[in-house]
C-alpha cells in the first residue's frame, strides 16, 4: 500500500490507495449530469476506470476512444449494461494517427455532439535506450506521440463550434515528471510526459479557468491487464485501486477542484487536505506551486535565497519557515542558513531596516497602507457596436468610444495570459490589456491598462489645463503612440527607468513609486492655517502682486531673506503661487471627488459581492476630496511643511511624478490633434 502520508512543500497530508468518500462519484457535489465525456484509452485500465466513474456520477453520455474496435465496443457494451442512464459509445481511434483523430472530431461536429470533459489518457511506448543510442528520430517519435498528438485533441476540444459552456481537460500524467530517478531506462517517456505537462500548464495560463479548466495528475501504480501481460501479479507491487484515480478524475471536474487549474497533483493525495488548511493557503498564494519548473530558482526572476551581499546580517534581516504557524516561528539569520544544511526552499524573508534586496520594497521604508492599490489596474475598452449603457457608467463612458473595465490585482506578463478583472462590466472579464498594440488590424480588441489612481490624476491635469476631462484625447494618444519603441521612449521619471527591467527592481530610495498618490496616510493632518494679516510694508497690493506672482517658492524664500519687507506676504498671492507651481496639490483648487474605482481593489470587490449582477445593483459612491480653504489656509506654511517632510510624503512625490507624465501626454495629444487638422 502507499505511505499513509505525503509531504508537499513541507506540509504533511494524508495519502490513499483506495477510494474514499470525498471523491465518491455518487456524491451530489460531483454530479456530471448533463455532461458528455470523452475518454482516450477508455477501453481498459485506468481509462476504463475513469469512464466507469463518470457513468456512476451520472454523465449523460461517455465516448470511449480505443485502437481496437472489438475491445472498445465490448467495453462500451459492458458500461451500458451496468449504467443504463448513461449513453456509452465507442469510437475506433489511434490517437497517435492524425487522420483518425481528425475524423473523430469531424464526425462529432457533424453529429452535433459537444464534449464537455476531455480525459487525455494515452501514451506511446518509449525506447528503452539512452537518448543518444536511440537517436534523435526515435526520440522525436515520442514527442509526436506524447506531446503533439494529445495537444491536437485538446486544441480540437477547445475549438468546438457552438460550445459555450465551461470545458474540462483532465490529463493523466505521471510521477516521472518530477521523480527523475524513477524510470531512467525510459528517458523518452520522462521527457515527453514532462513536456506535455508543461504544455498543459501553459494552456492553463492562456485560458481562464471559467472557460476551460486544466488539471494534470499522477494516477499512481494501478494493476491493469497490461501489467498482467508483462508478468506482474497482484502481489508484485503495492498497487492502488483503479477506482481511486477514476474517482479523482471525476472530482477534478467538479466545482471543488477549481483552485487546481493549471497544476499537477497525485490522485492519491487527500483532496480535503488539498482544499483546506495551510496547503490550500500556499496554493492560493504561490502561483508556481505544484507546477513544472527549475528547482533552486524562483519564478518571475525572484531569488529564493538572497545574495549575502544584498541581505547581510547587519541589515537586521531574518528568515522564517513559510510552513509554520506564527506561534511556532523561529528566526533564522542569513548566516544560519548559509552555514548549515538547512533546506533552502520554503523560507519567507523578513527585511531589516537596512536590507538592500531589490526583490520587494522594504516595509521599514514604506507602509502597506501607503502602497494600497499599487498592483490594482483597470482598462479602457473599446465599445462594441451592441454596447449599451449601465447605471454606474461615468459620463465619458456613455458619450465616448471607450468604457471602463472592472478592476484587476494581478497583471500577468503578456506571454502568460490576459488578466482577469471584477466586476465583469459590460461582460468583459479578461480585457486584452497591453500598453502596446502589436497587431494594428486588431487595434479595437486591445484595452488600455492604467492604475485607477493615475486616471484620477490625469482627469485633474486635463481639467486644470483644458477645463474638461479629455478621455478621448488619452485614448487617441494611446492609439497613435502604441509601439514598443513609443512606450519605452516616453520621458519618464528616472526612478521608473532604473526600475523598469524585465522584473521590476525595487531600489532603495524609490519606494515612492509604489505609493498611492490619492489616498495618502496622514495627509489629513492639516498644517497651521493661522494667517498674519499684516500687509507688506511700503508696498501697495498691486505692487506686491506684480512682484510676487512671477516668482516660485524658492525665489520667495530667498526674497524673504533679503528684506524684512517681505516677511509677511499676501496670502492671496501665495495661493496663486501654490496653484501655479504645485498644481498637483489639487486639494488647493478643486473638490472633485475620487472615482469609486480609485478607492478599492479587485480582492475587496470580490469579497464584498458574489457576482457582477450583485455589484451592478449596489451603490458605488465617490470619495469626497477635502478642498483647502483659499482664504484660511496658510499657503506659505503649507509649502514649508511639504518641503520639510518631502522625503516622507511618498504619495505626494508619486503624485507629482504622475502629474508630470500626464502633462506630457496632453502635450502629445495637442500635437496629434494639430497634425490631424492640417492633413
Amino acid at each position: 500500500m502507499n505511505s499513509p502520508t505525503a509531504t508537499i512543500n513541507g506540509i504533511t497530508i494524508r495519502n490513499h490507495d483506495k477510494p474514499y468518500e470525498v471523491i465518491s462519484p455518487q456524491r451530489p457535489e460531483l454530479s456530471q449530469q448533463g455532461r458528455t465525456v470523452l475518454v482516450c484509452g477508455g477501453s481498459a485500465g485506468i481509462g476504463h476506470a475513469i469512464a466507469r466513474n463518470y457513468c456512476i456520477a451520472g454523465a449523460s453520455s461517455v465516448v470511449i476512444l480505443g485502437r481496437r474496435e472489438d475491445v472498445a465496443s465490448a467495453a462500451a457494451l459492458k458500461l451500458n449494461e451496468s449504467y443504463p442512464n448513461t449513453a456509452v459509445t465507442a469510437r475506433t481511434c489511434d490517437v497517435f494517427n492524425r487522420d483518425q483523430s481528425q475524423k473523430v472530431w469531424d464526425d462529432l461536429e457533424k453529429e452535433d455532439i459537444l464534449i464537455d470533459v476531455l480525459v487525455v489518457n494515452a501514451v506511446g511506448e518509449p525506447a528503452l535506450l539512452p537518448i543518444l543510442d536511440q537517436g534523435a528520430d526515435r526520440l522525436w517519435q515520442d514527442f509526436e506521440n506524447n506531446v503533439h498528438a494529445p495537444l491536437y485533441l485538446v486544441e480540437r476540444f477547445y475549438k468546438q463550434p457552438g460550445h459555450t459552456k465551461q470545458k474540462f481537460v483532465i490529463s493523466v500524467s505521471t510521477q516521472d515528471i518530477h521523480r527523475w530517478d524513477s524510470a531512467p531506462q525510459m528517458p523518452g517517456y520522462q521527457l515527453t510526459k514532462s513536456s506535455f505537462a508543461t504544455v498543459m500548464q501553459q494552456v492553463a495560463r492562456d485560458t481562464p479557468e471559467k472557460k476551460m479548466r486544466v488539471i494534470s495528475f499522477h494516477p499512481s501504480i494501478v494493476f491493469t491487464e497490461s501489467a498482467r501481460k508483462t508478468g506482474y501479479t497482484e502481489d508484485t507491487l503495492p498497487w492502488t485501486d483503479e477506482n481511486l484515480p477514476g474517482g479523482f478524475a471525476v472530482w477534478a471536474a467538479s466545482a471543488e477542484a477549481k483552485f487546481l487549474h493549471g497544476r499537477f497533483v497525485w490522485s492519491t493525495w487527500d483532496v480535503n487536505d488539498l482544499m483546506s488548511g495551510e496547503l490550500r493557503d500556499q496554493i492560493e498564494s504561490d502561483q508556481w506551486l505544484l507546477k513544472v519548473g527549475v528547482r533552486g530558482l524562483a519564478a518571475l526572476g525572484e531569488s529564493l535565497f538572497l545574495d549575502p551581499e544584498h541581505c547581510p546580517d547587519k541589515g537586521g534581516c531574518y528568515f522564517i519557515k513559510s510552513s509554520l504557524p506564527p506561534d511556532e516561528q523561529i528566526k533564522y539569520y542569513p548566516a544560519d542558513i548559509q552555514e548549515s544544511d538547512l533546506d533552502q526552499d520554503g523560507w519567507t524573508h523578513v527585511a531589516g531596516p537596512d536590507c538592500g534586496h531589490n526583490g520587494a520594497y522594504n516595509g521599514h521604508r514604506i507602509s502597506l497602507e501607503a502602497m494600497r492599490g499599487c498592483n490594482t489596474f483597470q482598462c479602457l475598452v473599446y465599445k462594441p457596436e451592441d454596447w449599451t449603457s449601465q447605471t454606474n457608467d461615468e459620463d465619458f463612458e456613455s458619450k465616448g468610444k471607450y468604457f471602463l473595465s472592472g478592476l484587476g490585482d494581478d497583471m500577468p506578463s503578456r506571454d502568460m495570459a490576459w488578466p482577469s478583472v471584477f466586476p465583469h462590466r459590460h461582460d468583459v472579464d479578461m480585457p486584452r490589456a497591453d500598453e502596446c498594440i502589436w497587431n494594428q488590424d486588431e487595434a479595437d480588441e486591445y484595452a488600455m491598462p492604467f492604475h485607477p489612481t493615475c486616471l484620477e490624476i490625469y482627469k485633474r491635469v486635463s481639467l486644470r489645463r483644458n477645463g474638461v476631462v479629455d478621455i478621448e484625447g488619452l485614448t487617441l494618444w494611446w492609439r497613435r503612440e502604441n509601439t514598443y519603441d513609443d512606450f519605452h521612449h516616453f520621458p519618464r521619471d528616472q526612478g521608473v527607468n532604473d526600475a523598469q527591467e524585465q522584473w521590476w527592481s525595487h531600489d532603495l530610495g524609490n519606494e515612492y513609486l509604489a505609493a498611492n498618490p490619492c489616498l495618502i496616510p496622514g495627509r489629513d493632518n492639516k498644517p497651521n492655517t493661522s494667517i498674519d494679516q499684516r500687509p507688506v510694508r511700503e508696498a501697495t497690493p498691486e505692487i506686491q502682486h506684480s512682484i510676487l506672482v512671477h516668482l516660485d517658492f524658492k525665489d520667495v524664500a530667498n526674497l524673504r531673506l533679503t528684506s524684512r519687507v517681505f516677511l509677511q506676504l499676501p496670502n492671496s498671492v501665495l495661493y496663486e503661487l501654490t496653484v501655479r507651481n504645485t498644481p498637483w496639490l489639487y486639494e488647493a483648487w478643486t473638490s472633485r471627488p475620487l472615482s469609486f474605482w480609485a478607492t478599492t481593489t479587485q480582492a475587496e470587490l470580490e469579497e464584498q459581492w458574489e457576482s457582477t449582477y450583485d455589484f451592478l445593483r449596489s451603490a458605488n459612491p465617490t470619495m469626497p476630496v477635502h478642498q483647502l480653504s483659499r482664504t484660511e489656509t496658510n499657503w506659505l506654511q503649507l509649502q514649508i511643511e511639504i518641503s520639510r517632510n518631502w522625503g516622507k510624503l511618498l504619495g505626494l512625490r508619486n503624485r507629482r511624478r504622475i502629474w508630470k507624465d500626464c502633462e506630457e501626454i496632453l502635450n502629445r495629444v495637442d500635437t496629434i490633434k494639430a497634425k490631424d487638422k492640417t492633413t
